[in-house]
């Protein structure tokens, strides 16, 4: 691996239990989310909810908000410290609140409609908010959801344990989860350590033996919105326009993608409904996995939060996801190939144990490799657009330019990747 460098330094990795920002006397028994709409609920209402699940009825003693700067999206997120009456294994010192929540996406929406011309923000600002909101509301159900369905028996692979989670339309739509102590997490253009790449591999192979063994996240649909993916294309439009400006050796490859992909608003519908054929083989998706994402101590994987994009979808989905943004483009070239061979032989094995034979072959999953890039290439855009209006790439400091540097560098690559073994004219 190549010496740590500014751009790749372990000062980057986040302490989570660092990143909490004390709530003031005045939020100490209500808690608000800052997005589109205040959302508000008494701590006595979360007290009830933990004895709903614990039998046992905590006093929250204090809490903060998790702001380190790649989480908070699309949501807020509170960690509360806990008194019990008494002692038990199974009771928590600390658990984590998540609420929808829009602040830091509106924000960097903003600031990337800045870059625009103005026949594309007024058509930003006819879909932006909306879409913003109903996305929110999408997202936190989605992992509402995908939590309901361990409420009775441990995940197959890393998550964690949740404690309640209710519905956007209730009255409380939060999730109470478990807080994962003493874990960091690796900032995103400092990206993830080789080992670290195999041990999240070897997770995606375990979603993936789940996702052969019930059907029951097939209930989970993340339904497109018309107006939302309208929002989508019109700013990936925009972004892709403003890309090929700065960057005029990419233009070809920016704009083929734009015409197989960006162009077109229902792309991605169609793209989807690829998966409701039975000769295509479908998983389980987190479908948002990159640095922050993971939770690590050292080099050992803790868990993978944020289920807010869980989804039916390929089978190289979340790992071309990583790969497109979260390593260097030559650490990318040389590590693709051996991923995805551990990745079949892990399923393969897990498989094994089981009585059971992987339904796809080793070259099944290479055309499903390159059949995927169009659509990372797409959210590899999307993030760019996002993340170098925000705080995930731009920290106040003389180092901002070229980590927005280096994640472009990445997303060009990805792009080109993709028009080459696509053969796209």
């Amino acid at each position: 691996l190549p010496s740590p460098s500014p751009l790749h330094s372990d000062k980057r990795v986040l302490r989570m239990e660092l990143s909490t920002v004390s709530l003031s006397p005045s939020e100490k028994d209500t808690f608000t989310s800052h997005s589109h709409f205040t959302l508000e609920m008494s701590g006595d209402w979360i007290e009830r909810a933990l004895l709903s699940h614990f039998g046992l009825l905590p006093t929250i003693l204090d809490s903060g908000r998790i702001e380190e700067a790649s989480h908070g999206f699309m949501s807020s997120i509170l960690r509360l410290s806990l008194l019990w009456p008494f002692n038990r294994d199974d009771l928590p010192s600390t658990i984590v609140l998540k609420m929808p929540g829009v602040t830091m996406a509106n924000e960097a929406m903003e600031a990337t409609m800045e870059g625009m011309d103005e026949e594309t923000k007024e058509q930003m600002d006819k879909v932006g908010d909306t879409s913003m909101n109903v996305m929110s509301q999408m997202m936190h159900d989605t992992e509402a959801k995908t939590y309901s369905l361990f409420t009775h028996c441990s995940a197959p692979f890393k998550m964690p344990i949740c404690y309640h989670s209710s519905p956007y339309g209730s009255d409380h739509p939060v999730i109470l989860m478990e807080d994962i102590k003493g874990a960091a997490i690796n900032d995103v253009v400092d990206g993830f350590r080789e080992m670290q790449l195999f041990s999240i591999v070897y997770e995606i192979a375990k979603m993936h033996v789940y996702s052969f063994e019930t059907d029951e996240w097939r209930s989970i649909k993340f339904t497109k919105d018309p107006e939302l993916l309208a929002g989508y294309s019109i700013m990936l439009s925009g972004f892709t326009a403003a890309l090929t400006k700065k960057f005029p050796d990419h233009a070809d490859d920016l704009n083929l993608l734009y015409k197989y992909c960006v162009s077109d608003p229902e792309w991605w519908i169609k793209y989807e409904k690829t998966f409701e054929n039975p000769d295509v083989v479908s998983v389980l998706v987190h479908g948002d996995m990159w640095s922050p994402q993971f939770l690590w101590k050292d080099d050992q994987l803790l868990c993978i939060v944020d289920w807010q994009l869980v989804h039916t979808g390929s089978l190289t989905e979340d790992l071309l996801h990583i790969l497109s943004l979260c390593i260097p483009v030559n650490m990318r070239e040389r590590l693709t190939k051996p991923l995805l061979s551990y990745y079949y032989q892990k399923i393969t094995e897990i498989m094994k144990e089981k009585g059971k034979e992987v339904p796809f072959t080793y070259e099944y999953l290479e055309k499903d490799y390159k059949e995927t890039l169009p659509l990372t290439s797409c959210l590899a855009l999307f993030a760019l657009s996002m993340w170098s209006n925000s705080p995930v790439l731009r920290c106040g400091s003389s180092l901002d330019e070229s980590r927005i540097a280096e994640e472009e560098k990445r997303v060009l690559s990805i792009i080109s990747h993709c028009v080459q073994e696509c053969k796209w004219e």
